[in-house]
């Protein structure tokens, strides 16, 4: 069982992953792919109340992958590049640091 600390550390990224999937939301056309997101999203945030581990490194893999996918064709489908891709490394951060907080 995790600490209620690392917990609230755990709450506030998960957090401040879906503020940055919000803000993409507002800024790449694509929504399939945003919407993709948030799914997946939901997807780890079940995973982290199981407190399921395998489970949270395989869905922050496929996060990250989307990710990944979203940047290569941001570039067709935003005027706003470098926005998308300081989000996406935002996000990639922030996945990050849910991997730590188990490790």
């Amino acid at each position: 069982m995790l600490k209620e600390e690392k917990k609230a550390r755990i709450t506030n990224c998960y957090r401040a992953l879906l503020a940055q999937v919000n803000y993409l939301d507002s800024i790449y056309a694509d929504k399939k792919d945003v919407k993709d997101l948030y799914e997946e999203l939901s997807i780890l945030a079940f995973y982290i109340m199981q407190e399921d581990y395998e489970r949270i490194v395989k869905s922050i893999k496929e996060i990250k992958d989307l990710s990944q996918e979203i940047a290569e064709l941001g570039v067709k489908n935003t005027d706003k590049t470098s926005d998308l891709n300081l989000i996406l490394e935002e996000i990639k951060t922030h996945l990050d640091y849910v991997l730590l907080q188990y490790a």
